[in-house]
């Protein structure tokens, strides 16, 4: 609220409002002085829900409490101002430093192998993918991701994915509003795991294959991306417009082919 907005208290009095009308102005002027605009009358703490509905996320939050500070700052650079969306960001990063102290990819508590090690995922690097995608889909996390980390790899997708999916229901069910941004990433991510199944599916056969026939890479592949379909699907985005043939082509041939054993 401005100094321009705020009511003239003695106008109210005097067009004859008496005592009872200034009283009520004044009680409405520091109201919204003291709330703010938008202020719900109970504030929602997003620490409280992360506590309540997703408790691995907050011992994750409380495990990791020294790096709170400089995440905050981070998710506030990015343009994560509002409280679920800030705290949602923190936690993907948690997600991360967690999953590397570990060495496994961090669901809902459980460490996961193989993680990124190299001879757990197909060779093909973000570099070698990245002149196939077409340009209708050089998105922001095309320009921001796989073109500044040249030398990731199929791992490092997953990991990314990993984080969104734990994130965005936090967001989604406690701020819509707000949940763009983590929905058109996750989706973004998610296209780029089409191109590089399509990629190795179509140029590198063998490696197609391999990775397959790997149960540890094949099953955290499976569950991480799954999981973000889920969790998209929670936000009422549509199926039809998250990117998932190529998943589920390797899905179902990595099936076929193992004689329809799990991946963990």
């Amino acid at each position: 609220m401005t100094l321009g907005s705020l009511p003239d208290v003695r106008s109210v009095y005097h067009r004859g409002g008496g005592v009872k009308e200034l009283t009520k102005a004044i009680l409405l002027l520091l109201c919204g002085c003291l709330a703010g605009p938008g202020a719900r009358a109970e504030s929602i703490v997003p620490t409280d829900v992360l506590q309540t509905r997703y408790p691995a996320l907050y011992r994750l939050y409380q495990d990791y409490e020294q790096y709170h500070p400089g995440l905050e700052r981070y998710a506030v650079m990015q343009g994560f101002r509002f409280p679920f969306e800030k705290t949602a960001t923190e936690a993907h990063e948690l997600i991360h430093i967690a999953s590397y102290t570990h060495q496994g990819f961090f669901v809902d508590g459980i460490y996961y192998e193989p993680y990124l090690q190299a001879d757990a995922w197909p060779r093909l690097t973000n570099d070698e993918v990245a002149p196939t995608v077409p340009m209708a889909q050089q998105d922001n996390v095309y320009r921001l991701y796989m073109l500044k980390t040249p030398k990731n790899h199929l791992g490092n997708l997953v990991d990314e994915i990993n984080a969104y999916g734990h994130v965005l229901p936090f967001v989604c069910e406690n701020e819509p509003a707000r949940a763009g941004k983590q929905v058109t990433n996750t989706i973004g991510f998610l296209r780029l795991i089409e191109h590089f199944l399509l990629f190795l599916r179509s140029r590198d056969d063998e490696q197609y294959w391999q990775l397959a026939a790997r149960a540890e890479s094949r099953g955290i592949f499976t569950l991480v991306v799954q999981r973000a379909w889920r969790a998209l699907e929670g936000c009422g985005v549509a199926e039809a417009t998250v990117p998932m043939a190529e998943s589920l082509a390797f899905m179902a041939a990595a099936q076929r082919r193992t004689g329809g054993a799990g991946g963990n």
